[in-house]
């Protein structure tokens, strides 16, 4: 996926998404995603296929089980494969979903 693709799959959920970081004083929920390209694949000493590994950030006040149901969704319609992990942090009042996909697993999303 490209990053625009990856940029509007995440926004059609109709949280609203950026990309490497949210201005200050944004509103919650609101989504975060960045890009890795350490899952490229090499051939020749080349990079062959360029693959990125997206971590996309759900921050939230508190857990809401509706708003990460529609990034799931999306993932999910997508057909891409992911990962998630949960991250309390009381010193920011923030909930935080991290959701890892892409990498070659998913070199073929439709």
């Amino acid at each position: 996926m490209t990053e625009k693709e990856i940029k509007d799959m995440l926004a059609a959920t109709g949280v609203t998404t950026y990309r490497g970081h949210a201005p200050t004083g944004t509103r919650v929920p609101y989504i975060v995603f960045n890009l890795d390209y350490s899952s490229n694949f090499g051939a020749d000493d080349v990079v062959y296929l360029k693959v990125p590994t997206v971590e996309a950030q759900l921050y939230q006040t508190k857990p809401d089980p509706r708003v990460s149901a529609k990034i799931e969704k999306a993932l999910n319609d997508a057909g891409i494969f992911w990962t998630a992990d949960e991250i309390d942090s009381p010193e920011e009042s923030l909930y935080i979903i991290n959701y890892y996909f892409g990498g070659l697993n998913n070199a073929n999303s439709r």
